[in-house]
């Protein structure tokens, strides 16, 4: 059996680092919409009847690197954090008082954490459309009408905050509610 060339296995490996050092530069120098479009396309790819072997391994990098640039989620390629800033700004009152800033700042963080659902009647644009994502529906109180948390249309399973139920990918067979209905009924 001959010996193979050195020097042609350097110029192989050499190759192969410059095309490594390519696909991380090109990687690093796409914006959010492009991440969605090139993963899109190698998870077709990986998914064809034979699929390329390097096709789930790129799939994996484009995902894991558009979470680590853009916060976009593997499951459904949505940035959740994007999503839940936009659910919790809501304008603040421009308080003029007297008390120490901790002391404003503990009541702000109070009044927005036990009363905020229960304060309001109407939902917001944002809170309206993640309901229709996430299949739920505003649970209020029979006397004053008052929104006090949200319940999936599927299973009934209740919810105090659209957050708490964003914490799975949207679908019914991601609620943990109807998951466990179809398991044990």
């Amino acid at each position: 059996m001959a010996e193979p060339d050195p020097e042609a296995v350097d110029r192989a490996h050499a190759a192969h680092v410059a095309g490594a050092h390519a696909v991380n530069r090109l990687l690093e120098e796409l914006t959010e919409d492009q991440f969605g479009a090139l993963s899109l396309i190698f998870d077709s790819i990986s998914l064809a009847d034979n699929p390329v072997r390097t096709a789930s391994y790129m799939s994996g990098r484009i995902t894991q690197r558009a979470q680590d640039r853009f916060g976009i989620c593997a499951a459904c390629n949505k940035n959740h954090d994007k999503e839940a800033e936009d659910l919790l700004a809501e304008p603040v009152a421009d308080d003029k008082t007297d008390k120490p800033p901790f002391v404003q700042a503990r009541e702000a963080s109070t009044e927005v954490n036990f009363t905020a659902i229960g304060s309001r009647d109407t939902l917001t644009k944002v809170e309206d459309d993640l309901m229709t994502e996430y299949g739920l529906d505003d649970l209020r109180d029979e006397d004053s009408r008052k929104l006090v948390g949200f319940i999936c249309v599927s299973c009934g399973m209740k919810y105090p905050s659209i957050q708490d139920r964003m914490v799975r990918p949207p679908g019914a067979e991601n609620c943990a509610g109807c998951v466990h209905k179809t398991q044990w009924g």
